[in-house]
């Protein structure tokens, strides 16, 4: 069996902010419906984004594969039918555990061949670094250069700084760095912690005085 998740801008209104004024409410006539043939399976979920799909599924035994690998095969079917070609390179598998026991390798045919999906130890969801363990540790050691990397460009274009100039640079362009999503991969270990930590204790010393 067969069933159709849609997302179409149906009955939709939008307006725009600009310096506090509000302009008046456009019905949304056009847009990117999105429209993808799944299989029934209340275990599996589906999340549709502008340009790309993601499919996840708790896996406990070799049927729980073989039931993800069928909608695999259900999703590449559809593709061909509608002649939505899928990029084979860019489709990727990853699994969050703390060790496999089980065998998550998954498939697809493309032109009458074989291809093994390639499985990926991380993978960037939406701006967050997920690695296989969920430590998050490349997204925080990434996070922590970028906010380095801007303040050394804060401090070769302003030699001097007041406390008020300093703070504006720092909550417009270094904080958004170490504060996005931070609900969701948020440290917990102490190490962690304090080289976060660091980053505001460097950026206090651009100030004179």
């Amino acid at each position: 069996m067969l069933f159709w998740i849609t997302n179409f801008l149906c009955n939709r209104k939008q307006c725009v902010v600009l310096n506090g004024e509000k302009s008046t409410w456009f019905s949304v006539l056009s847009g990117i419906p999105q429209e993808l043939c799944a299989g029934e399976d209340p275990s599996s979920e589906i999340f549709l984004y502008a340009d790309n799909s993601k499919i996840y599924k708790v896996i406990r035994n070799q049927s729980d594969q073989q039931k993800l690998q069928s909608i695999l095969n259900l999703i590449k079917n559809w593709s061909d039918e509608y002649l939505l070609r899928l990029n084979i390179d860019k489709c990727k598998s990853v699994s969050y555990c703390i060790k496999h026991s089980i065998d998550t390798s998954y498939h697809t045919m493309d032109r009458n061949q074989l291809f093994s999906l390639e499985k990926v130890e991380s993978m960037v969801d939406l701006g967050v670094h997920f690695d296989s363990n969920l430590t998050f540790s490349n997204h925080i050691s990434g996070k922590i250069n970028k906010a380095y990397s801007v303040l050394g460009i804060i401090k070769r274009n302003f030699i001097y700084m007041d406390k008020h100039t300093f703070i504006l640079l720092y909550k417009s362009m270094v904080r958004p760095h170490v504060e996005f999503a931070n609900s969701v991969w948020c440290p917990y270990k102490i190490s962690d912690l304090k080289e976060i930590e660091k980053i505001q204790q460097r950026a206090t010393k651009l100030v004179h005085r």
